[in-house]
């Protein structure tokens, strides 16, 4: 299904615009990671002491490699941070890419997660020329499954007993989408004539 976009700013949707982290962002991915329904969702974590957020923050993690990135999740009318979203595993050379996010539990639930995804991929796809997008999902992750066959990513597969958490073995649900799956169903407005 193809939705019908508008032509905006590059890192700016109607709801959110994604921004650099910054040092007073650590309290933020704070209260996203200690909030239940995250740890319900990608597994539990001991708690972590606020010197691992700040580190977190630090243009040394949010910046590892020029295509390997961590930008904040701004509400484009308070200005507020409300998650993070992130790219790994960069592979120019096979010209594929992963992708997370993780939006307060507050702002779930009202297409921010959805709009962020997009600008970011977007951006990996039209700007660094990325051709596939890889994600791994826990099975009982329903939200973040749900978010990706919104996006368009299409279920590669599983790889059995790959993660431990709930007490017991889970598979890992493996999704992609390619660049003309990802653009089919989000295209990109063009600029009017004469404009």
């Amino acid at each position: 299904m193809q939705r019908k976009v508008k032509a905006m700013h590059p890192w700016a949707g109607t709801t959110v615009r994604l921004r650099a982290l910054e040092p007073s962002d650590w309290s933020v991915l704070r209260r996203i990671v200690d909030d239940a329904d995250y740890a319900e969702q990608g597994g539990v974590l001991p708690p972590r002491p606020a010197a691992y957020f700040q580190r977190r923050v630090s243009p040394e993690v949010t910046s590892r490699e020029e295509d390997e990135f961590t930008l904040a999740i701004v509400d484009a009318e308070g200005g507020e941070m409300i998650g993070a979203v992130s790219t790994s595993s960069a592979q120019p050379w096979n010209g594929t890419f992963g992708a997370s996010i993780a939006l307060d539990p507050k702002h779930r639930g009202r297409g921010r997660a959805t709009e962020a995804a997009v600008i970011l991929l977007r951006y990996m796809f039209q700007e660094r020329r990325y051709q596939k997008c890889n994600v791994e999902v826990l099975p009982f992750n329903v939200a973040s499954l749900r978010l990706c066959e919104r996006l368009g990513f299409v279920v590669e597969g599983h790889r059995r007993r790959s993660h431990y958490g709930r007490g017991r073995q889970h598979d890992i649900v493996l999704l992609g989408v390619t660049v003309e799956e990802f653009l089919a169903r989000w295209p990109v407005a063009q600029p009017e004539a004469g404009a």
